[in-house]
């Protein structure tokens, strides 16, 4: 990241809880001083069930942030490994590739490369796309 650089926060699954704030405040502060522009998502603090908006409207501040060319990096701030509601602190384990052809192997590299909360995203466009066109 370079001075003057845009960073979204978002997060992606379950919603930090309300004390988090002054944390969330103090990690703004420090990329500012840093020369570094933050925009922060709607959709951080989570309800009393640490639900941080829906699935759509989180997906949508993501998409938000994907689509803004004055972004350069985009932060998930989730905790769900960090609070135990996961058990996956990286990948998992490397998966042997198998016989795809140049755009499904590129697809598949790059599916690879996003965390656990991204794919959740992914998939759910794939679903909601399949649905919608009927495959």
């Amino acid at each position: 990241m370079k001075q003057g650089s845009k960073i979204g926060i978002v997060c992606c699954s379950n919603g930090l809880r309300p004390e988090q704030a002054e944390t969330i405040k103090m990690l703004v502060q420090i990329l500012e001083k840093s020369g570094l522009e933050v925009d922060l998502s709607p959709y951080l603090y989570g309800d009393e069930n640490g639900q941080a908006g829906t699935a759509r409207e989180r997906a949508g501040a993501l998409m938000k942030f994907y689509e803004d060319d004055s972004v350069t990096d985009i932060f998930d701030v989730s905790v769900d490994y960090l609070i135990g509601y996961s058990s996956y602190a990286h990948k998992v384990e490397e998966v042997s590739e198998t016989a795809l052809n140049e755009d499904e192997l590129t697809f598949l590299k790059k599916y690879r490369s996003i965390n656990p909360s991204s794919r959740a995203l992914v998939q759910q466009f794939m679903d909601e796309f399949l649905r919608l066109s009927g495959e």
